[in-house]
């Protein structure tokens, strides 16, 4: 397994099997975006290694929702780095608590029901419970982190009701869409919901917004139009773009 991959300067991918975690480089303290499934530490620590970078230099753990398979390794994680925990309110306590995971549906179409079968279902299965953490911070829709130039959180509910998608202004706007859309056998939508209907709401309002790069918890990032992909799949109407 490859321990982390450059997706522009400053951002690396860092795959945990069947998930991304994401490092962000900043001179200030680096952020590490997810802790994929339990038992993923070591994985995660070379990653952080490979990109040049020691656990001490990551400050920042972001949270972008509470499944087991994005947070299952975070409390090994902010052991080794003795950084902060980020997360949306909807989804804190399920993180403090390490279970409580809300059900999933599936999401319309034939792939989305085998990836469910194949690989959604075994791990809720297998994981009802992962370890606890603390989360020091909460993420509120609009607010702009102060790390890597600016990060601006999109609260984007739907696969999971504290989803959160992030906004780096660098490139052009990389978007971090976490688990709201998948780009596995090209752009669509994650397997499963807590709510489709809402999810597509939030896919639509992330379609609005501008950035030339998307990354994915699952799946390979897309370099260069990424947005114009986005409204191809999910239409915008003029509305959000501030239009009447």
């Amino acid at each position: 397994m490859a321990a982390a991959k450059q997706v522009v300067p400053g951002l690396f991918a860092i795959p945990t099997g069947v998930v991304n975690t994401f490092l962000l480089d900043a001179a200030d303290g680096c952020a590490l975006i997810d802790a994929g499934l339990p038992g993923r530490v070591d994985d995660i620590l070379r990653g952080i290694a490979a990109a040049g970078k020691r656990p001490a230099d990551v400050r920042h753990l972001i949270v972008t929702h509470a499944h087991a398979d994005h947070i299952g390794s975070l409390a090994a994680i902010r052991a080794a780095t003795g950084a902060a925990v980020y997360c949306h309110p909807a989804d804190a306590a399920i993180v403090t608590a390490g279970s409580g995971f809300r059900p999933l549906s599936v999401s319309p179409g034939v792939a989305s029901w085998l990836v469910w079968r194949l690989f959604i279902r075994p791990i809720l299965r297998r994981y009802p419970h992962v370890d606890p953490a603390p989360v020091d911070h909460h993420l509120s829709d609009g607010q702009v982190l102060s790390i890597a130039g600016g990060l601006t959180v999109v609260h984007a509910p739907g696969h999971c009701a504290g989803q959160v998608a992030l906004l780096w202004e660098a490139h052009g706007g990389v978007l971090l869409a976490a688990d709201a859309a998948a780009n596995v056998l090209g752009l669509r939508p994650s397997p499963a919901y807590e709510s489709w209907a809402v999810g597509d709401q939030s896919l639509r309002r992330l379609s609005a917004l501008d950035f030339q790069v998307a990354c994915f918890g699952h799946g390979k990032a897309i370099v260069g139009e990424a947005a114009v992909r986005f409204r191809r799949r999910w239409p915008v109407s003029r509305l959000q773009f501030g239009g009447t």
